[in-house]
């Protein structure tokens, strides 16, 4: 048994030097091969170890702007109005608005019952349209407040107003329309910025004599609340001034017959 175990281990140790001996004999005959396969395989477990982990995954674009798709779903159409080119004070305009989708802008404009310029734009249009007009200080503007309306596609949508000028000079009338949108379920106002205009009005006298007249009227009701104020009053001070004697007034003569002693 030990005899065996003796010529295993003599063979074994004999291979041993064979294989040495075979590499020794490569690199003293083939130095650049060796060189070549020795790099390729430090490079090779240089890669293995070194190697950088993989880009992560591009993040998911971010969900589109709910504002942004309300917007992008508005309809193109048409709006018209006319605009008064003088006014009286205290004397009603009427002042119209024709909005349409699939309408032309000259058909709008000849839709227009009213007097004065008209004028027509291109304006992006919602299902659910506001319109207001306002006047400031120089007018009265009837109804007050945005209009709301639902807005046909076959149909022409009509605003009307009522505008009454209170001062003279040059004044402004302001047409404003929004867009009423829904998003997450909630209702907003959005302004259309393709559609704010500003209509000027100059406001002038009355020309006729029955203008004058009822501009006169109505001036004299306005201060009538100061006529009833001041003429009591000046009845009072002057019954009080009149019950005051003047300074320095001579003293009345003595009666006729009256005895004066010496």
């Amino acid at each position: 048994m030990l005899q065996r175990l003796f010529w295993i281990a003599v063979g074994a140790i004999g291979c041993l030097v064979v294989v040495i001996s075979l590499v020794c004999s490569l690199i003293l005959w083939y130095p650049d091969g060796v060189y070549y396969w020795g790099q390729r395989l430090y490079f090779a477990e240089l890669q293995l170890f070194s190697a950088a982990p993989p880009p992560p995954a591009p993040a998911p674009p971010p969900p589109p702007d709910p504002v942004e798709l309300a917007l992008r779903n508005l309809l193109g159409g048409n709006i018209a109005f006319n605009t008064p080119e003088y006014v009286l004070v205290g004397k009603p305009q009427i002042i119209e608005a024709k909005l349409g989708i699939d309408v032309p802008q000259d058909v709008l404009i000849n839709q227009l019952a009213q007097a004065g310029h008209k004028e027509a734009a291109s304006i992006r249009v919602a299902d659910r349209m506001r319109a207001n007009l306002s006047g400031g200080a120089g007018f009265d503007v009837s109804p007050t407040g945005a209009q709301e309306q639902l807005v046909s596609r076959q149909e022409v949508t009509s605003w009307t107003w009522e505008v009454t000028a209170k001062q003279a000079g040059t004044q402004y009338l302001i047409l404003t329309v929004d867009a009423v949108l829904f998003i997450d379920g909630k209702e907003g106002v959005k302004n259309i910025n393709t559609f704010t205009r500003k209509i000027e009005v100059a406001v002038g006298w009355s020309q006729t004599a029955s203008d004058w007249f009822a501009w006169l009227k109505g001036w004299v009701e306005n201060i009538q609340w100061l006529w009833l104020t001041a003429i009591p009053a000046g009845l009072l001070i002057w019954n009080r001034l009149r019950r005051k004697s003047p300074k320095g007034a001579p003293e009345a003569p003595a009666k006729d017959g009256a005895s004066s002693e010496t």
